[in-house]
């Protein structure tokens, strides 16, 4: 029997999935911004780009078997722990914890008063040692599990792989099939 960590993804496939992803949403942000930017919103900042990340991620999640499209060029996928597929609040769980470090890191600390801006360089090198701490389990941990995942309660597996054509067990023709000869008898008739 295999063991389970066969069947968890690979760092070097999750990264490739991931950077895939990440090109995705830089075009869906940018056409999001400038979308926005024709009714007079302003979405061009790091915590627009978070929205329409953990909304990419998501929704893809939800609605595509725990897929995105780089997951699924890589062949692997989101499942939760007891191996289902991940619900909407384990996809949402995932993609916030992942992205709203990105959206604290861009707080403006030096218009805020002194107490505030300690508080404001705390979150950001939170933010940096999260992102570092997510890297370190991605690399050494044996099921693979970020903090997002654990938090989420989720893991990336790799998708079996597609099995080659069988043969069907009997013959594939019809009556009317004449580009075969003539149809099979069914033996001799009995009166």
């Amino acid at each position: 029997m295999a063991s389970p960590s066969s069947f968890v993804a690979k760092s070097g496939k999750r990264v490739a999935a991931f950077l895939f992803d990440l090109l995705i949403v830089l075009f869906a942000f940018l056409v999001a911004a400038t979308i926005a930017a024709t009714t007079g919103h302003d979405l061009s900042s790091f915590q627009g780009f978070a929205v329409v990340s953990i909304a990419y991620h998501t929704l893809f999640i939800t609605f595509w078997n725990g897929q995105t499209p780089g997951k699924q060029a890589q062949d692997i996928c989101v499942v939760s722990v007891d191996g289902q597929r991940p619900g909407q609040w384990r996809a949402l769980a995932r993609a916030a914890v992942r992205y709203i470090p990105l959206a604290l890191l861009t707080i403006d600390w030096r218009d805020w008063v002194a107490i505030e801006a300690v508080a404001s360089l705390c979150i950001k090198i939170f933010a940096v040692v999260l992102w570092l701490r997510e890297l370190a389990l991605l690399e050494g941990s044996p099921t693979r599990q970020t903090i997002a995942d654990k938090i989420a309660g989720t893991l990336v597996v790799n998708l079996p792989a597609p099995e080659a054509h069988r043969a069907p067990a009997g013959p594939m023709f019809s009556a009317t099939d004449e580009e075969f000869g003539t149809p099979p008898r069914n033996g001799p008739k009995q009166d």
